[in-house]
């Protein structure tokens, strides 16, 4: 690694050469630990991910927050960057043949057990760890976690799709509001984003959100989801509710009933 690169990471020249050379896991878990962001793992997927995981090949491991913030070995970047330049060279370096480039998310207790091309050792992302905790001015650039904090993992399970039941769980539990974001414009690098029903949150008081990721201002929740202008509906929520409880209702009984949960575990106490 070139001094450049230390000095935008504030890390060490040899743990940084470690870290690439692991593919960023041991480094990523590390992070999650201390943050409590969101684990990723990009593939090199040959059918569209639908190949069973150990045909796919593992490019690297990082973190992400909510806000397509990636925090890596390389730095800190928006996800479009990060994209382009690491993910992208290592694609073509390891891709073969005709593919492309799958993100999923996954809890440290899975990513133990994936076929990554390079595994985690525990002794090694305790040296990150350290490491990380010693350098404040690159932790202070990574936004903190608002409470309550549900694991990042499953906190992400309700960000799309599912957001509706977990706010009809939500107000089930505390008689909140549950109401429904509707976008009218979306931002141009959510441009391929159909105007309408967006997200489900429940609304506080004074004017705050909540949805699986904490409290917040509206404001917040709609700069995620690139949402320029809105409205917003109950029977819109109340609408998209029934759609998913007839739908599927064995995945909507799962998902309230695991949202009810973690609502009782990490929000109410």
């Amino acid at each position: 690694m070139t001094d450049h690169n230390k000095d935008k990471t504030g890390f060490a020249s040899e743990l940084i050469k470690s870290w690439e050379d692991s593919d960023g896991v041991n480094f990523a878990i590390a992070l999650a630990r201390t943050t409590e962001w969101l684990l990723h793992v990009d593939w090199w997927t040959t059918n569209n991910g639908k190949e069973p995981i150990d045909q796919m090949k593992s490019l690297r491991v990082y973190v992400g927050d909510n806000m397509n913030n990636i925090f890596d070995v390389s730095g800190i970047q928006k996800l479009e960057a990060f994209n382009n330049k690491t993910i992208m060279p290592i694609a073509m370096r390891r891709g073969k043949g005709k593919g492309g480039i799958l993100t999923r998310y996954y809890s440290e207790q899975k990513l133990f057990e994936l076929p990554l091309r390079v595994r985690p050792e525990e002794a090694k992302i305790l040296i990150a760890e350290k490491a990380i905790r010693h350098n404040s001015t690159f932790l202070e650039k990574i936004p903190v976690r608002l409470k309550p904090h549900i694991p990042s993992h499953l906190a992400a399970n309700y960000t799309f799709g599912r957001c509706a039941v977990y706010a009809t769980a939500l107000h089930d539990l505390t008689q909140l509001p549950a109401t429904a974001i509707i976008a009218n414009r979306y931002s141009s690098l959510f441009a391929l984003f159909k105007p309408g029903y967006a997200h489900s949150i429940v609304l506080h008081s004074d004017g705050t959100a909540e949805d699986a990721w904490g409290r917040q201002s509206i404001e917040k929740i709609l700069e995620r989801y690139g949402i320029m202008e809105y409205s917003m509906s109950e029977s819109e929520h109340i609408r998209v509710n029934e759609n998913l409880q007839r739908n599927s209702p064995g995945n909507y009984i799962f998902a309230y009933e695991e949202a009810i949960n973690l609502i009782k575990e990490y929000c109410l106490r």
